[in-house]
């Protein structure tokens, strides 16, 4: 039977939203875990009580090896 471990990463809604984010560093952040075999199945977004994103929440997962 195939396990899998996850791992969450966020990036906050400071002005301005996302705070930093430069798409050119979050691909090479991306292909970095893909190389470790982290694959990004899931985004999300939190939100405050009116509706307003808090954060954007990225969901990751890779398999372990199998058990003998």
């Amino acid at each position: 039977m195939r396990r899998y471990e996850y791992m969450t990463f966020s990036f906050p809604d400071e002005p301005p939203f996302p705070p930093s984010l430069d798409h050119a560093e979050l691909q090479h952040l991306l292909d970095e875990w893909g190389e470790q075999g982290w694959e990004a199945v899931g985004l999300t977004t939190t939100n405050h009580r009116w509706g307003e994103t808090r954060e954007v929440l990225v969901l990751m997962k890779r398999e372990l090896p199998l058990e003998r």
